[in-house]
């Protein structure tokens, strides 16, 4: 039985092994039967999974967010590879320490490497000017959980601590090229950082990074606006500008913000 992570599943594989249970859902086949659609994560990435058998005895167990122990088979349906789960547990008191379980294991990032670029983030921002600087501070150090925490929207960022990973990302690109173009470091750097800012409302970190109807309807980007206006009040031309980078898309007419969407595309492409 195959004991590996999930992007390297092949289709007929028996596996086992811990997981997070990022999304579950309770469905009903055409014929009426029950079933119970799974999302499962581990340090590479996701898989559907599904359960067929005892499905009321799963569902009492089985919540969003939830780590969880899993036997199954991996099988092919509509192209993509998913699991036929055949047993699934979920993790408490210790129960599978002794078989290898550690809970940093399923995550991309350490805790401990979330919080040295939680640091990283920090110091970058000490080149901020005074009048914002403590803004941002003050912005950073209230929603220190969601930064660390959250997943970006990103494809390539989904996962806990996606967020972070991103923003110093390109944090770093920013560092690297600047000198070799005319553009200005400092508003890029103020930019980049507030651009996705909207995302720490925008996900429930209480509830697997979920997001609500109302948030869904409102979207991201008021949300980062509302930050805005309430971290950003004494300054009106870095609200403004900051402002226009949150709901900018390509190709507006601000030369710095096209800089910072660039650098976030030049990332997203590179990033494997």
């Amino acid at each position: 039985m195959t004991s590996s992570t999930i992007t390297k599943f092949k289709n007929g594989d028996s596996i086992k092994g811990f997981y997070i249970c990022k999304n579950i859902q309770n469905k009903v086949t055409r014929l009426g039967d029950e079933y119970l659609d799974l999302i499962l994560q581990d340090s590479s990435g996701t898989i559907r999974a599904k359960i067929w058998s005892y499905v009321n005895n799963f569902k009492v167990d089985l919540n969003n967010g939830v780590h969880v122990a899993v036997k199954g088979k991996v099988i092919t349906y509509n192209d993509e590879l998913e699991i036929d789960v055949l047993y699934i547990n979920s993790i408490e008191n210790n129960l599978y320490d002794k078989y290898g379980y550690k809970e940093d294991s399923l995550m991309r990032f350490s805790y401990k490497e979330l919080g040295r670029l939680f640091g990283s983030l920090k110091s970058n921002c000490e080149l901020l000017p005074e009048s914002y600087k403590k803004n941002v501070f003050k912005l950073i150090d209230d929603y220190k959980d969601e930064i660390i925490k959250i997943p970006s929207l990103s494809r390539k960022y989904n996962f806990s601590g996606g967020f972070l990973k991103q923003l110093t990302c390109v944090i770093s690109l920013n560092k690297k090229i600047y000198k070799m173009y005319s553009y200005n470091y400092v508003q890029t750097l103020a930019g980049i950082i507030c651009k996705n800012i909207g995302l720490l409302n925008y996900f429930n970190i209480n509830d697997n990074f979920l997001v609500s109807d109302e948030n869904e309807k409102i979207g991201y980007k008021i949300l980062g606006i509302n930050l805005i206006d309430k971290y950003f009040k004494a300054d009106q031309d870095i609200t403004i500008f900051i402002k226009n980078t949150i709901i900018s898309n390509n190709n507006v007419k601000n030369y710095t913000i096209n800089v910072i969407n660039d650098l976030y595309d030049f990332d997203e492409k590179l990033i494997k």
